[in-house]
Formats: C-alpha cells, structure tokens, sequence
C-alpha cells in the first residue's frame, strides 16, 4: 500500500511539473514588438533624414515611418499600425504610433514623433500614401487608409532581423491661401492714341 502511494505521489508531482512547464512554455512563446526609437520622420521637400524630431515649412510634404521588430520568441499575428496626428494649426504637432497584436507581450507599444514648423500651420495625411516595406525598405505592397483612424492591419511580423517591417505614409504641410493682389487703379496718362501724319495733316 506504502508503495501504491509513493507512486502516486510521484506521479503527481511529475504531472504538476508538466503543467507548470506547459503553462510557462506557452507564455514565453509570445513575440514582442521593440520599442524605443521606432517611429521616425523624414523631410521629403529637403531630403533630410529620418529624425524623431523633424522640421518643416509650409506646403512641405513629410514621410512618417514606423518600425515593427519582433524579437520574439514567436510569431507575432494580427498586428495592427495606428496613428494620431494632431489637428488645427500649430507650430509644434507631435505624433504618436500605437503597434497592438493579438499575442504580444506587452499587447501595445506605443512611440511619438514631433515635426516643428517655421509657422503655425495645419498638417494632414496624404491619401494612398500608406506601405508596407521589408527589412531593407523595399515596398511589399500598399495599405488602405485608415491609419490615422482605426489603424491597418500588417498580418504577421516573424522574428529574426531578417522580418523587420516598416510601414509609411505621407504627411503634407497645408500652404495658406493666397490673397489675390489688390488693384490700384488705371493710369490715364499712359492711355495715348496713336494717329497718322495723313490723318493730323486734314
């Protein structure tokens, strides 16, 4: 009977450690997207370069860039970009990216970016502009819009620095209208009328 027991009890503990091991395993299977200096902005009027803190003027178009790495250990699904732009004019308009997946752990990492202007200005996205890039910044194919809105969904993001993934989009710089010149009147002095020799001669 002695011996009946420490079976068993044996056998629990082995099926314990299982389903401790099981549950830790699952856990740590999860990815992760890598925060930090992942949303960037780049000045395509100047040609400048990526830059958490960017410049511009009026009627300059800007890119904005987030980056997606999965250190894992697992596969990241169901990813989705969202980001805010601030609206009304304003000489400062600071950004922020929201990366959300189903199994990430954290769920969430989130990033900003500020663009400065020379002048109080209104910014605002650029239609058709979203992509998906690779690791090395080549388009994988277009995203709706919507990622200033509810965001877009970029599938998977693998691990390994081999599966980075960006995603890009558009900004541009509203121009002020132009006031139209105003008129100061008609110079009379300069309205001459040209006459023959014939005809001043009769």
């Amino acid at each position: 009977m002695k011996l009946v027991n420490r079976l068993f009890k044996t056998l629990a503990a082995a099926l314990t450690v299982s389903v401790l091991f099981i549950g830790s395993a699952s856990a740590i299977g999860e990815g992760q997207i890598e925060g930090g200096d992942i949303y960037r902005i780049k000045n395509l009027t100047k040609n400048s370069a990526f830059a958490k803190i960017q410049t511009a003027d009026k009627c300059e178009t800007l890119q904005y860039k987030v980056r997606l790495h999965n250190p894992g250990p697992g596969v990241l699904s169901q990813v989705n970009v969202k980001v805010s732009l601030p609206g009304g004019a304003s000489t400062s308009h600071s950004s922020t990216a929201t990366i959300t997946s189903q199994n990430a752990q954290p769920a969430t990492t989130t990033a900003t970016a500020t663009l400065n202007l020379s002048t109080s200005q209104e910014i605002s996205y650029e239609s058709g502009s979203t992509q998906l890039l690779d690791t090395n910044s080549n388009i994988l194919r277009s995203l709706p819009d919507g990622i200033t809105g509810g965001g877009v969904s970029v599938g998977e993001v693998k691990v390994s620095i081999n599966e980075i993934r960006f995603v890009q989009f558009k900004v541009k710089v509203k121009c002020p209208p132009v006031k139209p010149v105003e008129s100061l009147g008609s110079c009379k002095l300069l309205d001459l009328t040209v006459t023959s020799q014939k005809e001043r001669e009769v």
